[in-house]
């Protein structure tokens, strides 16, 4: 309704007749009352409604656009709540019902409208609207009061049904509302009554009693969760809810959790009984008084130590119970107390039986809410015993402090604060301070602040303070105090803690000055760093293949130069006697700051005579003091000249003999030679005579190769000759004697044909004399072959093979197998001969040793070699007989293979036979 009573009306209909009528209507029913605004399309209606403040809309559902309820539910999406009015053709309550179910406020019929209708139909839309926002409105402010209680909000109708429940109620609960009777609401609740075990009576539940019509108020109920074990205490007030008639139509029920303020009331009351219990348990005298000094509260070891014969004590003064002077500095005390408004401790003597009394005494205010002081309290230790005690400890002390100056290690005490309290003379005096100085110090800021290297050592990375913490002691060996003049010395120390009546009250630390342990644990250390790299530098010569491969020089340079480097000498060289002896020379001198080599020094023996008997009695001069010392005094100009201060000269014999000098010169300062440093020296010289001897062997060895190379090439040379010798002799037996031969059987064969009618006699004679000459025939032949194979010459080394395996077959008897894998080989005529001369001795040997009735034969090439392998059954080759030197036929058949490069392996095995085997490179040229 806009301001001056002028409703604003949509008129969505698309018969304009009808539009007419309804507009007639409105200003039959009131003219000035109503604007109306026509719309025939649901579209156009739509943009009306997004750019014109409207009232109250008449519907047509029926439109060009929209049909039916659809139109109704696009109107009511676009209205933003604007009351809607439909108008149809059709006279059908369920279908206006229907309408008005989905958002219409009314409808009308059309044909059935009159002013009057139109305008009340219109008017109770729009109003019923109204009252629908603000029924909405307050709702909501409803909702939004129970959805931020804190409290828990319920109601339930007669039948136990739950119409509220809030989300406090939710939450407390841990549940929401559930379709169940009143009669099972504390069992699927679990409510249970204030003894925690009894579930409640659902009739006498407080939202059962107000749905009955009772009010009740601060009901207790505890309720158990299943996702909390401990259970929550619940306040509970209920009441009836009743319609207009006053009528019960339901309940409500109001809790919250009072969980934390049960449990509070709980510890006090469990506090209240404790600090009872504490008081009369307790060793100490405790009190409470007035601020008239009567007696409040007393626990039960002040009544029974005062045993009063007529009764309590409380409600009593200090002067109805003690005497008058007694209770007079009681009572001074407590005035102090109370003026100063803060705690107070005093020591407050008593009469007893078994004597004086001493106690300690702390009172202090007791101060309400409002910050009055109301009362005092005192609590009283009786520390008669202490005090004796203390008497004893401090006599103690006395003979303790004797005892700690009588010894040379520093020692100190700390309380728990870390402070000072006591210190040793020799404590004092090693940190540079006067006792006085000390005492009451913080210890770990004055002595043990910083490590060595002056970085902060923290209090809590302080082992002496382990004492406090762990109760143990400790010993350390690698930190350092701090002097008081800034400079700070290594100590050993150990920390113990002090206890008291099972209670650490301290620590006590003793230490001794590890400068000299410290010192001569560096020397130590320094001494093994010179053993480790003087045994590294012997390990690394030794394992050198200087001393197989190197030159003698090359060796004798590396051996000083690692000797000059791993002692740090200046000059370190290598002296070796002349041949005649009447001199040394200098044969390497290696000077370590230029970094260089030399030689050719001589020195005349004659010259030195005590240096060189020295030399020659001693297994080192180690001269300290080189141009004094007695040994070495002769060499004075040479030493000064140089300015060689130290002399360590070691001599190096070979094979026995003295032949020479290591000797170490120090340039500057003089040096002491060490024990560690003599041995090393003794060590070198020893290398340099394993460098000579090595070199004297080699020299002797490659001598001897020289010597055993000629040998080898005479040998071969001689084979050679031999090899030709024997060609030739085979040639003339077999040309000249052969054909002698050939012609004498030729004459005797025609001398017997010339004599047919000669004497039996005779022609038998002629005949014998024939079968001679075959026979030399024969034998001539044999030799010639024996002397040089013609197989071999002109057929080449495989087919000479099988030929002589054959021929020994057949002459010996012996089984001889036969396998060859190739039929020629690119092998020189010198080492064909030479495999065939070894093969014949092979067979030879067979033939006169083995005892074998079979010889397997394999010639094959292997990897560029030709390789022969002889096998027999026979006895087998022992090893005695292949290191006899006078087997001359193994000697050959090793000598020929190796003239060729080649090598011959023999291996016997008893009772299996014999194997051997020759290996002959081939010529690199192959045959095509």
């Amino acid at each position: 309704m806009r301001s001056g009573g002028l409703t604003h009306i949509l008129l969505v209909e698309d018969n304009a007749g009808d539009a007419r009528l309804l507009r007639e209507l409105l200003s039959e029913a009131g003219a000035g009352r109503f604007k109306l605004i026509h719309a025939d399309r649901l579209a156009s209606a739509l943009t009306e409604l997004s750019q014109t403040g409207i009232d109250v809309i008449l519907l047509d559902l029926s439109l060009p656009d929209s049909h039916g309820t659809e139109t109704l539910a696009r109107v009511l999406a676009a209205s933003n709540g604007i009351p809607i009015v439909v108008m149809t053709s059709l006279d059908d309550e369920e279908l206006g019902l229907q309408l008005i179910q989905a958002g219409a406020q009314d409808y009308l019929v059309k044909g059935q409208v009159t002013a009057p209708l139109l305008t009340r139909a219109l008017r109770y839309a729009i109003e019923r609207k109204r009252l629908e926002s603000e029924l909405r409105e307050k709702s909501r402010l409803l909702q939004s009061v129970l959805d931020s209680m804190a409290d828990g909000v319920v109601m339930a109708d007669q039948a136990g049904m739950f119409q509220v429940w809030n989300p406090a109620a939710e939450r407390i609960v841990g549940a929401g509302p559930a379709n169940v009777g009143i009669g099972q609401w504390s069992d699927h609740y679990g409510l249970f009554l204030p003894d925690k075990t009894t579930l409640y009576p659902p009739d006498d539940l407080p939202l059962a009693r107000a749905v009955r019509g009772e009010s009740v108020a601060n009901v207790l109920v505890f309720l158990r969760r299943p996702d909390q074990a401990e259970g929550i205490w619940l306040s509970v007030n209920a009441r009836p809810l009743r319609d207009e008639n006053g009528r019960i139509n339901g309940g409500v029920a109001v809790f919250r959790d009072i969980t934390v303020a049960k449990r509070m009331e709980e510890a006090l009351c469990e506090t209240e009984e404790r600090f009872r219990t504490i008081m009369d348990h307790s060793p100490a005298l405790i009190f409470i008084k007035d601020l008239e000094g009567r007696y409040l509260q007393v626990n039960r070891r002040l009544e029974t130590l005062i045993h009063l014969p007529n009764g309590s004590l409380l409600g009593k003064t200090d002067e109805d119970v003690f005497p008058p002077a007694q209770a007079a500095a009681y009572r001074a005390n407590d005035r102090r107390v109370l003026e100063a408004g803060a705690p107070m401790e005093f020591e407050e003597a008593a009469a007893h039986p078994d004597g004086p009394q001493t106690f300690l005494v702390v009172k202090f205010p007791l101060f309400d809410a409002q910050g009055r002081c109301y009362a005092l309290c005192g609590i009283a230790t009786d520390i008669t015993d202490r005090k004796r005690e203390e008497e004893e400890r401090q006599k103690l002390a006395k003979d303790r402090l004797l005892l700690l100056e009588s010894t040379g290690e520093g020692i100190y005490g700390m309380d728990r604060q870390g402070r000072c309290t006591f210190i040793n003379r020799a404590a004092a005096r090693m940190l540079g301070y006067q006792a006085s100085e000390v005492l009451g110090q913080e210890m770990h800021q004055l002595i043990h602040h910083s490590f060595a290297d002056g970085s902060a050592l923290p209090r809590a990375r302080c082992r002496i303070y382990e004492a406090f913490i762990s109760g143990q002691g400790c010993q350390v060996e690698d930190e350092v105090f701090w002097r008081k003049d800034g400079t700070s010395f290594p100590v050993s120390y150990s920390s113990f803690p002090v206890l008291e009546q099972g209670e650490i009250t301290g620590a006590v630390v003793n230490f001794v000055d590890c400068t000299a342990r410290k010192r001569l644990e560096e020397e130590r250390s320094q001494r093994a760093a010179r053993l480790l790299q003087q045994q590294s530098a012997l390990i690394g010569l030794t394992q050198s293949r200087l001393f197989q491969s190197s030159p003698l020089m090359a060796t004798l340079q590396h051996i000083t130069e690692v000797a000059a480097k791993t002692l740090a000498v200046e000059r370190i060289s290598v002296w070796r006697y002349t041949d005649d002896r009447t001199a040394i020379q200098c044969v390497d001198l290696y000077i370590l700051s230029r970094d260089r080599h030399l030689s050719e020094v001589t020195l005349q023996v004659a010259s030195c005579p005590s240096y060189f008997q020295a030399l020659a009695t001693s297994h080192i001069i180690a001269a300290d003091d080189a141009q004094r010392d007695e040994r070495t005094a002769e060499l004075a100009g040479y030493l000064s000249k140089i300015g060689i201060s130290s002399m360590m000269d070691v001599p190096i014999y070979l094979f026995g003999r003295l032949e020479g000098v290591i000797c170490h010169e120090q340039v500057g300062p003089p040096r002491r030679w060490t024990d560690d440093e003599q041995m090393f020296a003794v060590a070198m010289s020893n290398l340099i005579a394993l460098a000579y001897e090595q070199w004297e062997r080699r020299r002797a060895e490659e001598q001897l190769q020289q010597s055993q190379d000629r040998l080898r090439n005479l040998t071969a040379r001689l084979e050679s000759v031999q090899e030709e010798e024997r060609t030739r002799i085979a040639r003339e037996v077999h040309d000249e004697l052969g054909q002698a031969l050939t012609a004498v059987k030729l004459e005797l064969s025609r001398l017997r044909d010339q004599l047919p009618q000669a004497p039996l006699s005779l022609v038998d004679t002629l005949q014998s004399i024939y079968a001679l000459v075959d026979t030399t025939i024969q034998s001539v032949r044999r030799i010639a072959t024996e002397l040089r194979p013609v197989v071999l010459d002109q057929l080449g080394l495989v087919p000479a093979i099988e030929w002589q395996a054959r021929e020994f077959q057949s002459r010996t008897a012996i089984q001889c197998t036969l396998d060859i894998y190739l039929r020629s080989v690119s092998l020189s005529q010198a080492g064909s001969t030479a495999m065939f001369r070894i093969f014949q001795e092979i067979l030879t040997n067979v033939a006169r040793h083995a005892r074998a009735s079979a010889v397997n034969i394999n010639l094959q090439e292997q990897a560029g070699a030709l390789v022969l392998e002889v096998r027999d059954n026979g006895r087998g080759v022992t090893d005695a007989e292949l290191s006899n030197p006078k087997s001359l036929g193994l000697v050959g058949m090793r000598e020929r293979a190796l003239l060729l490069g080649g090598e011959t392996t023999i291996k016997g095995t008893p009772g299996k036979g014999t194997t051997v085997k020759v290996r002959i490179p081939l010529d690199e040229r192959r045959p095509e």
